[in-house]
């Protein structure tokens, strides 16, 4: 089983090696730690939680051979200098942010963090249900003709380029469907 001094090797057991051409920096390693410094910064002392995670996503990273550290500062580096491009950014850069920023949805949020309950309900956002049963539809069907290809050989089978075509349709569908849920 790969036991070897009471520590597991995930290598040993599944008989893989490292990324020799792993992603640098990695995104992997990037999005939590960016994640953390939102969340330091939204939530205060309950934010540094996720730096545990972070750490977490790093050491299996590493472990699993999916990254060497080197692509994990990267990461880390990657994330804190955009983290202090949004955060501490030239003016005009920030006026461009504030200026694309839906200012309905920021008054909703706003009014909603001062105590007003149920104030992002009364922006007037609801579901597009017609987009979330069509995009619902296309998705099954999408999923139908994957399930097809992959089985009973249809179109050349799941070794076809056509076979990322109902992947695709899948795909589409979900988005259209997400779409309609968070339209305005």
């Amino acid at each position: 089983m790969g036991v070897n001094n009471y520590f597991f090797s995930y290598q040993n057991l599944l008989s893989i090696s490292s990324d020799n051409v792993a992603a640098f920096p990695s995104l992997h390693a990037a999005y939590p730690f960016l994640a953390f410094l939102f969340a330091r910064r939204a939530f205060g002392k309950v934010g540094w939680l996720m730096l545990a995670y972070s750490t977490c996503v790093w050491v299996s990273i590493v472990y699993l051979g999916e990254h060497w550290v080197t692509d994990i500062i990267g990461g880390v580096i990657y994330a804190s200098s955009a983290y202090l491009t949004i955060t501490r950014g030239p003016r005009w850069g920030r006026r461009f942010i504030e200026k694309i920023a839906d200012e309905e949805l920021e008054a909703g949020v706003e009014a909603e963090e001062e105590g007003d309950i149920g104030a992002l309900r009364r922006l007037g956002r609801h579901a597009r249900w017609a987009l979330v049963t069509q995009g619902l539809a296309v998705a099954i069907v999408g999923a139908g003709m994957a399930y097809s290809m992959s089985t009973l050989g249809w179109a050349g089978g799941s070794q076809s380029a056509l076979y990322l075509l109902p992947w695709l349709a899948v795909l589409g569908g979900l988005w259209r469907s997400a779409a309609g849920l968070l339209s305005s």
